[in-house]
């Protein structure tokens, strides 16, 4: 067992360049750690899949009964695949991770220890420092012992690929939200994972009056007369 540590609250160089480099990113829409992939809204009961990919539970069961899918890949997939995260929450309701006590942000990496159907959530940092350099292969909340491969990354600003399958447009979900949204108009926890499309529309609508704002408040160019 690991006591607790404090850690510096500010950004690190490394992780101001990763929120630099995501901006840079023109139209690609990644998903936001703390969000669901399916609803696209916070999640409150998280899981996710060997893949690293976070659900809402409440919302992932249903369409897994239905379609029998991942909503992101498109692959077969089915309630077993499913494992629950415990992460722990600092007293602004934030996510964090439990050891150094830091608040998790999109530019975080994260990683998930898997222990049988269950996972204990904590910082790159902390697993790096306490685990791989102390040669301590054992949870550091529940001190099971687990070996690398029971190591699931959940957020990573500098791996591309993984960034390209958190891409909102590469959604398997996304892309046939009203083919799913038509064969199932009953299920309303179903329903409520195909509002993709909507969110989509309105950040597209946001993103097109932040331009026409920007572009009107601009001065105009005063003609020259001859």
């Amino acid at each position: 067992m690991v006591k607790r540590q404090k850690e510096k609250q500010y950004q690190s160089t490394r992780e101001l360049q990763a929120s630099v480099k995501s901006d840079v990113r023109g139209r690609e829409r990644k998903l936001p750690f703390h969000c669901c992939a399916l609803t696209l809204t916070p999640f409150q009961h998280p899981v996710c899949n060997v893949s690293g990919i976070v659900f809402e539970n409440t919302a992932i069961i249903p369409f897994l009964l239905k379609y029998k899918v991942d909503p992101v890949t498109g692959k077969s997939m089915s309630s077993t695949d499913l494992i629950k995260l415990n992460i722990e929450k600092d007293e602004e309701g934030r996510w964090e991770c439990p050891v150094l006590n830091k608040p998790f942000f999109d530019r975080t990496k994260i990683v998930a220890i898997r222990n049988g159907n269950e996972a204990s959530v904590y910082s790159w940092h902390a697993y790096k420092e306490l685990n791989l350099k102390a040669k301590n292969m054992y949870d550091l909340i529940s001190g099971n012992k687990f070996t690398k491969k029971d190591v699931i990354i959940l957020n990573d600003p500098d791996d591309d690929e993984f960034n390209n399958m958190r891409d909102i447009n590469n959604f398997h979900h996304v892309k046939n939200a009203r083919l799913m949204e038509a064969g199932n108009p009953s299920n309303s926890n179903v329903q409520k994972s195909v509002t993709a499309m909507r969110v989509m529309e309105k950040l597209s609508s946001k993103k097109r009056a932040k331009v026409e704002t920007t572009t009107s408040a601009e001065p105009k160019k005063k003609r020259k007369k001859y």
